[in-house]
Formats: structure tokens, sequence, C-alpha cells
């Protein structure tokens, strides 16, 4: 894999300190920002927001429409952490050697 697709993907990182793995998902970093936090008001709120993502019949990030739920609906993750598409991770030995290789040569 090269070295410039590490930002692309997700990949598990591995902690020699800790002897754990960890999760890397840098698609995370795509997902738009809603949180704006507003003050309160006692006004009546809508039913359903119009720029609301989650909303019933409204458009999603990639332009698919929420069908017209009533209750509890499930749906793919706009921006998701891990991507289907990630081809399968290298060994630490492998990858470690394919680094070693790019720079010195063979090893």
């Amino acid at each position: 894999m090269a070295e410039n697709q590490w930002n692309q993907i997700p990949y598990r990182s591995y902690n020699i300190l800790t002897g754990e793995w960890t999760l890397v998902s840098t698609n995370r970093i795509k997902r738009s920002w809603q949180g704006t936090q507003e003050e309160l008001t006692k006004k009546t709120k809508p039913s359903n927001d119009k720029d609301c993502y989650l909303c019933p019949r409204n458009m999603r990030a990639h332009a698919h429409k929420n069908p017209g739920y009533e209750q509890v609906s499930s749906f793919a993750n706009d921006f998701s952490a891990l991507l289907e598409d990630t081809p399968p991770e290298e060994s630490t030995a492998v990858r470690l050697r394919n680094l070693l290789t790019q720079h010195y040569g063979k090893v």
C-alpha cells in the first residue's frame, strides 16, 4: 500500500507501550458539523426540522432521501468510521519490511 494512502482509509495502529491496538478512522474528519448549541426557547417546535439529516423524508448528506418513518428506523451512516472497500491489512512484519525496502532498498 502506498504510504500516502494511510490518510484515506481506516487502519489499526499498535501501541507497543500498552500492547493495545487502536483504530484510526481518518474518514471521520469529513463529517459535517450540526452540533451548534443554541438557547432553548419556549416556542412550539416543528415536528420535523427541514435541515435535519436524520428527520423523516429529509435529504441526507449524500443525496439519499430518508423514508417517512414514524418509529425507530435504521440506515447506513453517511460518514462511517470504517469503509466497506478497505483492503485487508498487512501483518505488522510485512508492513515494516515494505517500508524498510521503500526507504533503504532490498532488506
